[in-house]
């Protein structure tokens, strides 16, 4: 986050969406970084990092991604490896089910997905992926993912500009809205 500027990560807006305390986030970003001029790896005095950090080790590329790989890797806790293309994700905590988009190939690819989270726990590195079930497919590279726990919908969108909504078993689906756009990402609000 450091690397496309603090000043853009301080606006974010499911902070107060989400009815989360800004004291320990937004308020406290802007306060020890943002007054300060500390707007991170795009200016001189630095942010989270100091000014022309990487995070990149010798020998490897640069790019203008350096800062986004994590400093350690004792933070970092694999689920899965060779998934596709995953790209959005989502918690249900009611079922403590974790839900995911995949844009990658078929016949993973291309789907909605989900996993108890249980079946998570104690999993070590070079073990098998647990056991998820592909939920519904045959999205146009699916991209974001909204749980509508109200209404008990999902709701899809793809870079093919389509909005979808499942039943949360992935069932029923049905287009919600089909033009010419590119989605990559969704929000709900109910009012």
């Amino acid at each position: 986050m450091d690397s496309i500027g603090l000043d853009t990560v301080a606006f974010i807006h499911y902070i107060d969406e989400r009815g989360y305390p800004t004291d320990k986030t937004t308020d406290y970003l802007k306060k020890n970084y943002l007054d300060q001029g500390k707007l991170g790896a795009k200016c001189e005095k630095g942010g989270l990092y100091p000014a022309g950090h990487t995070t990149k080790t010798t020998g490897e590329q640069k790019s203008n991604h350096d800062q986004l790989a994590a400093p350690s890797l004792i933070d970092i806790e694999v689920l899965f490896f060779g998934l596709p293309e995953p790209i959005d994700l989502e918690i249900n905590e009611d079922t403590q089910t974790l839900f995911w988009t995949d844009r990658g190939d078929p016949p993973t690819g291309n789907s909605l997905n989900s996993v108890k989270l249980e079946e998570l726990k104690g999993l070590g590195h070079g073990d098998r992926n647990p056991k998820y079930d592909i939920l519904t497919r045959q999205l146009h590279e699916a991209t974001g993912l909204k749980l509508d726990q109200v209404n008990k919908h999902i709701y899809l969108t793809d870079l093919g500009g389509t909005l979808y909504r499942v039943s949360m078993e992935g069932k029923d689906k049905k287009k919600v809205y089909d033009e010419e756009a590119a989605f990559s990402g969704i929000g709900l609000v109910h009012v």
